[in-house]
């Protein structure tokens, strides 16, 4: 995946563009270079054209193309600066071309509104801060990005939450991952929930025993946790869980 776009001028003769990391990638005279870090390889790779008004456009629906792949919608800002304009307006001109053009969609009232157009485009979801699989922990709400899911449901009934603590690693949900939350304030017995005990949150499986309701850990080296459905609140059910094995794939904020 892109991790960034690097302005530079190249040689008069359009060619693709190879070097390693540690070696910043460079052009001189006459042409804009367009530069793309791909992070498995670790190796730059990039195109030059002369700066026109088309190539332009093309250059700016690369880089919002890349974006929006890897999970992290740009702003007219970014897109300003990554193509060095020196007005926003310059931007925004070119990504209304690319919406009347249905290369892009926008959104309307979303400052990050810009998607690609598919018979089923991903939901936006918020990735709202960590959760504790392991002792209750204080809930975070603050918002860290967010994370591109296929659903037929509305993006407003998901959330994620990243996972801290090893008590549901025989569950699969390991320290680190993130978890797809799908809202609702009730679950069955045997069910994966986000619940919040007081002010203080958890993931845990749900067991109901006739009047008896346990967060049970799927770890043998822990105890469930026996709670009183007064102080019980089920925040959703989880319904997708995502394992980055490198942080430079880290999308929408996550560390």
């Amino acid at each position: 995946m892109a991790q960034g776009f690097l302005r530079a001028r190249r040689p008069k003769a359009p060619r693709t563009i190879i070097s390693s990391k540690n070696t910043t990638p460079r052009c001189v005279t006459g042409w804009f270079c367009c530069f793309v870090l791909e992070s498995q390889t670790n190796v730059w790779y990039g195109f030059g054209m002369k700066r026109t008004n088309d190539n332009t456009r093309e250059l700016i629906y690369q880089f919002v193309r890349e974006r929006l792949l890897r999970g992290d919608p740009p702003s007219v800002r970014e897109v300003q600066a990554a193509l060095g304009f020196r007005a926003t307006q310059s931007a925004q001109e070119h990504l209304d071309g690319l919406v009347e053009e249905g290369r892009l969609i926008r959104l309307p009232g979303r400052s990050r509104g810009y998607r690609l157009p598919s018979e089923n485009p991903p939901a936006f979801v918020p990735l709202v801060g960590r959760v504790h699989a392991g002792p209750l922990t204080t809930a975070f709400e603050e918002i860290e990005g967010y994370l591109p899911v296929q659903t037929r449901k509305s993006s407003s009934e998901l959330f994620a939450l990243r996972v801290r603590g090893d008590s549901m690693i025989d569950a699969g949900i390991l320290h680190g991952d993130v978890i797809i939350v799908r809202k609702q304030t009730t679950a069955n017995s045997g069910e994966i929930i986000v619940a919040l005990v007081g002010d203080e949150a958890t993931v845990k499986r749900l067991r109901i025993h006739g009047d008896v309701i346990e967060l049970c850990p799927e770890n043998h080296t822990m105890f469930p946790i026996i709670v009183d459905s007064e102080d019980l609140r089920i925040l959703g059910k989880i319904i997708e869980v995502r394992r980055y094995l490198e942080s430079s794939h880290s999308a929408a904020g996550e560390e």
